[in-house]
């Protein structure tokens, strides 16, 4: 029982979006009585599943099987009995002398109910901007790796020289940046500053991913295929980085790995060579 009310919580949550987009829905109402913002149940009527969609609900009589209200206040008056009663929005107000036999309310009264609604609502939205962050990244790289083909060689020379050490040179350049943020941004004038570093240091990180992405595929794909695009190559070792970066808790810290990794991969990729001739 508990699980079929859960699921018809997440259905009724899914056709919100639907219905919000219809006018004002009645079904088998037997001609309850309408006024311009009220529907009006009289005692001694019965009606069968009734849905109202934005207008107030009075119900004096019996509404059998079940009654969907959204965005719309429901007043149960004495006498009044409701078998099956969904409410999404507005306020759900009882007398003591009527009665409900169950009740799925997502109001601001509506106790536990309520906040399941919110936590489903929640977590859906962070699903889905983890979906459009992982696609990003993976799009991002292969663009980065395509457009800096040509100075792939010196950060890629760098990775497979010492990944221990351009992983540490990142931690401590990404800790110095981000504590030049912090400081400009803590004072009003330096906002702007901490902002342009924002924004900078981000598409830095990126670039620097991109690399991690081309030396990751680089390191799978070679013994079978050596002579693969850069953009193969791109796409492999981002998509192996989005499916670390989804485990629970570990996730991060990979994440964070990669990012310091090539962030500092970036900054060394940029210094010249000291002449050895």
């Amino acid at each position: 029982m508990r699980i079929l009310q859960l699921l018809t919580v997440i259905t009724s949550v899914l056709t919100v979006g639907i219905l919000s987009f219809a006018q004002p829905v009645f079904g088998d109402t037997a001609n309850p009585t309408s006024s311009t913002n009220v529907v009006t149940i009289n005692k001694g009527q019965n009606l069968h599943d009734l849905m109202v969609i934005g207008k107030d609900l009075n119900i004096a009589g019996n509404v059998q099987d079940n009654l969907v209200a959204i965005d719309c206040n429901v007043r149960i008056e004495a006498g009044g009995h409701v078998d099956t009663l969904l409410a999404i929005g507005g306020k759900v107000t009882k007398s003591q002398q009527a009665s409900v036999r169950n009740a799925l309310l997502f109001t601001p009264a509506g106790g536990i109910l309520n906040h399941l609604a919110l936590g489903i609502a929640f977590v859906s939205l962070a699903s889905l901007l983890k979906f459009a962050a992982s696609v990003f990244l993976v799009f991002s790289s292969v663009a980065f790796s395509v457009l800096l083909k040509s100075w792939l060689h010196k950060p890629l020379s760098l990775l497979g020289r010492s990944v221990r050490k351009m992983f540490a040179i990142g931690i401590v350049a990404s800790l110095g940046i981000l504590a030049f943020i912090v400081g400009f941004g803590a004072t009003g004038i330096g906002l702007p500053v901490a902002v342009i570093l924002t924004l900078l240091y981000g598409i830095l990180g990126l670039i620097g991913i991109a690399y991690i992405s081309v030396f990751l595929g680089r390191m799978i794909l070679h013994p079978y295929r050596a002579d693969a695009h850069v953009s193969v190559l791109a796409l492999t070792g981002s998509i192996l980085i989005v499916a670390g970066s989804n485990i629970p808790v570990v996730g991060i810290l990979l994440f964070a790995v990669a990012w310091c990794t090539g962030t500092s991969t970036f900054i060394m990729s940029l210094r010249r060579q000291p002449d050895r001739s």
